[in-house]
């Protein structure tokens, strides 16, 4: 679960590397995976398309609080990592990195699954 002034890693190519979570859409406490989150970017590379102290809009992809799925399996990662969206919710990386959850599916994400590599 994340809340809000939680530091996430940034699993795409957008050229952040650390953000921090200073909002939830929805639900004002908490967030999981599939969660549209308002975040502002930390630590960015220097020829990235985003620098630091911008604030964007993010989805969480990966979440270290371990959840259950319908069959019984229990799913957790390593670490918590989200994706830069823009304004019209497009990522704005082209390549993601590291596993992607298939329940991002539910959440008409479709776009995001095309570009992970791995969906677990």
């Amino acid at each position: 679960m994340i809340q809000i002034m939680t530091k996430l890693a940034v699993a795409d190519n957008s050229g952040a590397k650390l953000v921090r979570c200073i909002g939830i859409k929805g639900t004002p406490k908490l967030a999981s995976v599939g969660r549209l989150l308002t975040v502002s970017v930390k630590e960015a590379l220097p020829g990235g398309k985003v620098k630091p102290g911008e604030k964007h809009k993010a989805l969480l992809i990966r979440c270290r609080k371990e959840w259950s799925r319908p069959d019984g399996r229990r799913i957790r990662f390593d670490d918590n990592a989200c994706i830069l969206l823009t304004s019209e919710l497009k990522p704005i990386g082209s390549r993601l990195f590291g596993p992607v959850p298939f329940e991002l599916r539910r959440g008409n994400w479709l776009r995001v699954l095309g570009l992970s590599g791995r969906q677990v």
